[in-house]
């Protein structure tokens, strides 16, 4: 009896130390940061890339109006690098820093993005909170 208990904590300790971030057998799994996209214009991006603080998401075509799967992200803040393609034309919002911001805590959220004047092609992104 001893001996299965000890296998069974070296176990637990191999699984937990992978870094299996889609793994949910005792991982935070209430620790998540979950962002998806919202393609708030009119214009069909043919690919979209979001930067975070820890990590890079492609969230691949992104049609006008409509939302991507959420993905799972090390650490966000209410916003991020993204840089958007649209035929032979590239959209990009450039952050300077983070100072000041506060990392978002574990939930859902949707980074709508837009322009924020429909004659200049500059993006605009607006944080929904969909899940505490």
């Amino acid at each position: 009896m001893m001996r299965r208990s000890v296998w069974c904590a070296l176990l637990a300790a191999a699984i937990a130390g992978t870094g299996c971030s889609g793994c949910s057998l005792l991982s935070g799994d209430d620790d998540r940061v979950e962002v998806r996209l919202r393609n708030a214009s009119n214009i069909r991006f043919d690919s979209v890339r979001v930067v975070f603080p820890r990590d890079s998401e492609q969230y691949g075509e992104l049609g006008a109006g409509a939302a991507s799967d959420f993905h799972t992200v090390a650490e966000a803040y209410r916003y991020a690098y993204i840089a958007a393609h649209a035929d032979t034309a590239r959209y990009v919002l450039q952050p300077i820093d983070y100072v000041g911001e506060e990392l978002l805590p574990r939930g859902r959220y949707t980074y709508r993005i837009s322009f924020s004047d429909p004659t200049k092609p500059f993006l605009h992104l607006e944080l929904v909170i969909d899940q505490p």
